[in-house]
C-alpha cells in the first residue's frame, strides 16, 4: 500500500511537471484573444481533452510499440534524456530554430476553424516529453507489479 502510494505521488508530480499546463496558457490566450467566453471554454476542453487521449493511449499502447520495434523502455528514455538534453541546451544558449514557417503556412493556421487539437493539446500539451513519460510509467507498472507476459 505505502509502495502504491508514493508511486502515484511520484507519477503525479512528474506528469504535472512535465504536462506543465501553464506553460500552455500564454499560446492559448494569443489563440483565442479575440474568441467569445464560449469559444474559449470549448478550445481549451478539446485541447486538454486531446492530450489526456493522447497520453492514455501512449499509456497503453506505448509499450507494444517499442516492442515491436525491439526497444526498451530503458533504450527509450535514454535516447528521449539525449533529444531533450540538445533542445534544452540549444534553449540556454538562445539559438533561434532550424525550423522556418512560410508566411502562407502561417495565413492557414490562423485560418483554421479549431486551434484546440493542433498546436494547444498537441505538442504544447502532450508533448513529446508528456509521451516519453506516460510509457515510461507504464513500463514501471508493468515490470513492478507483474502486469506484463
Amino acid at each position: 500500500m505505502q509502495d502504491d502510494l508514493t508511486f502515484a505521488i511520484v507519477a503525479f508530480t512528474q506528469l504535472l511537471v512535465v504536462y506543465n499546463p501553464l506553460s500552455a496558457m500564454p499560446m492559448f490566450a494569443s489563440l483565442t484573444a479575440e474568441a467569445g467566453r464560449g469559444e474559449r471554454f470549448r478550445t481549451a476542453f478539446v485541447g486538454v481533452l486531446t492530450s489526456i487521449v493522447v497520453l492514455v493511449v501512449f499509456a497503453f499502447a506505448g509499450h507494444a510499440i517499442l516492442d515491436f520495434f525491439a526497444i526498451t523502455t530503458e533504450a527509450f528514455q535514454i535516447a528521449a534524456g539525449v533529444i531533450f538534453f540538445g533542445i534544452g541546451s540549444d534553449m540556454l544558449q538562445a539559438k533561434r530554430s532550424r525550423v522556418k514557417t512560410t508566411r502562407r503556412e502561417q495565413d492557414e493556421a490562423a485560418d483554421r476553424d479549431s486551434l484546440a487539437i493542433i498546436p494547444l493539446g498537441l505538442p504544447t500539451l502532450a508533448g513529446p516529453g508528456s509521451m516519453v513519460t506516460v510509457i515510461a510509467l507504464a513500463g514501471i507498472v508493468v515490470s513492478s507489479w507483474g502486469l506484463g507476459p
